[in-house]
């Protein structure tokens, strides 16, 4: 993300030029490349604070040809000519500074809850202002609350043994998993701000706490999950299933790895092209994978990301399509970011500050 401040000083260094101009410039801008601000390809619009280049960035493979010259017709195509000139390499600065520079980041966590008992399974909603968790208190009660950021106390959703709740994209519904121990889990669904929950799937698991993840499509059309026991080892590797937000029908995705826990925590990149999930040798020894897919059938190989075999783990995707995901053993957890180009390998760095153990990450974008 670069400020509207960023861009002006960037591009106009020496000169006052009003952030109204900037709108103007961005606008034709979008208006040459073929886009509607609704529905951006390449500039995304953050609001009240600046813009983001989303589209996927390559090197080109030569240099293009010169420009052949123009013939000139008077003094004003000439400056016509000058004009565009300017006009390109100023548009040309915005699409660079937004797109190649790679603002500081600081790790500074804050509390956001303080419920008695242990907190878990944390979910931001989709504007990022508020938090859904799951808590098991010292009198062992357990259920789903619902905290506004910055706001007063949280809310009781549910008081059954609730964990792992997930968001709609639309922040209407949410979707969570309910024990009923020891091998039955109920996949259930039900409005963001309370009523009644429904039962959308039953499935098998063996296994720790939390157990399977949930995560919505980004089209709310189906919510991915894990199915099967996977422990001890040799019984059925668990495999990822997505499951119909309006029928109920469970679609197996693919084979997991014979002889191991399998596989587990699904989610889906921003646009759908791209699946990540663990897969696991056991539930203590878990890599990050990624897959590409299209309507959620694989379209290539399996990338291996991380090779520090962590305890069974929920990555998440970021908007500009890099991943966020908790590595390492148990105590010296560190929150990582892995991100993909067209060419080349994918390049990871950590997040996290050394000595503190992150786990279950979750992103909201607020306004």
């Amino acid at each position: 993300l670069v400020s509207r401040e960023e861009i002006l000083a960037g591009v106009w260094p020496e000169t006052a030029v009003e952030e109204g101009n900037l709108s103007v410039h961005v606008s034709n801008l979008r208006r040459l490349l073929g886009e509607h601000p609704s529905e951006p390809t390449y500039i995304e619009t953050v609001s009240r604070r600046g813009y983001r280049f989303i589209a996927t960035v390559k090197e080109a493979e030569k240099v293009a040809e010169p420009l052949a010259s123009v013939p000139s017709k008077g003094r004003w195509n000439r400056r016509w000519m000058a004009g565009l000139v300017l006009g390109g390499l100023a548009l040309a600065g915005i699409v660079w500074w937004v797109a190649f520079r790679e603002p500081e980041r600081e790790w500074n966590p804050a509390p956001l809850t303080s419920t008695p008992g242990l907190e878990t399974s944390p979910a931001l909603s989709p504007d990022g202002n508020q938090v859904i968790f799951a808590v098991r208190t010292p009198r062992d009660q357990m259920g789903l609350w619902l905290q506004r950021v910055g706001g007063a106390g949280p809310v009781r959703l549910t008081d059954q043994f609730d964990y792992n709740p997930t968001w709609s994209p639309d922040g209407l519904e949410i979707a969570f998993l309910r024990f009923d121990q020891p091998v039955a889990v109920e996949l259930r669904v039900q409005e963001a701000f309370g009523g009644a929950s429904r039962v959308l799937a039953k499935l098998d698991y063996r296994g720790p706490l939390p157990g399977p993840t949930a995560s919505y499509t980004p089209d709310g059309q189906w919510i991915l999950t894990s199915n099967g026991t996977g422990t001890p080892l040799g019984s059925t590797p668990r495999h990822l299933v997505a499951i119909s937000r309006k029928t109920g029908e469970m679609r197996r995705l693919f084979e997991p790895v014979p002889g191991t826990s399998g596989d587990s925590a699904p989610v889906l990149s921003p646009k759908g092209d791209q699946l990540a999930f663990c897969r696991c040798a056991s539930p203590d020894s878990c890599d990050l994978h990624v897959v590409p897919v299209r309507d959620l059938k694989p379209t290539g190989p399996m990338m291996r990301i991380s090779e520090s075999p962590s305890p069974e783990f929920r990555p998440v995707y970021l908007r500009d399509g890099s991943i966020l995901y908790p590595l390492g053993a148990p105590g010296l957890r560190t929150l990582r970011r892995t991100k993909f180009s067209v060419v080349g390998k994918p390049s990871s760095e950590v997040i996290s500050a050394p000595g503190e153990d992150v786990q279950q990450p979750t992103v909201g974008y607020p306004d």
